[in-house]
C-alpha cells in the first residue's frame, strides 16, 4: 500500500507512540475502520445492494436467467 508522505509520517508517529510496528498499526486502524462499518445501518444496506449487482454480473457471465423475483402483479390487459 502507498501513502502520502504525510500520511506516511503521521501513521509512523503514531505507531512510535504506542510501541507498536507500522504494519500493526495500519492492520489495527483497518480492523478498527471495518467494525465501525459493520455497525453502520447505511455501509449494510450499501454492502447489501452491491451484493445483488455482482450476483446479478455473475449470472449474466455464466448465462444463467436472473432469480430475481417476477412481478405477477401488475395491470391487466383491457380487451375490448
Amino acid at each position: 500500500m502507498r501513502l502520502d508522505d504525510e500520511l506516511a509520517a503521521d501513521t509512523e508517529a503514531l505507531a512510535r507512540t504506542e510501541g507498536k510496528s507500522l504494519n500493526e498499526t495500519v492492520k489495527q486502524v483497518l480492523r478498527d475502520a471495518t467494525e465501525r462499518r459493520r455497525k453502520d445501518p447505511a455501509f449494510k444496506a450499501k454492502i447489501k445492494r452491491t451484493i445483488e449487482q455482482d450476483r446479478e454480473l455473475l449470472q449474466r457471465l455464466a448465462g444463467a436467467p436472473a432469480l430475481t423475483p417476477t412481478c405477477t402483479a401488475g395491470p391487466q390487459a383491457r380487451t375490448g
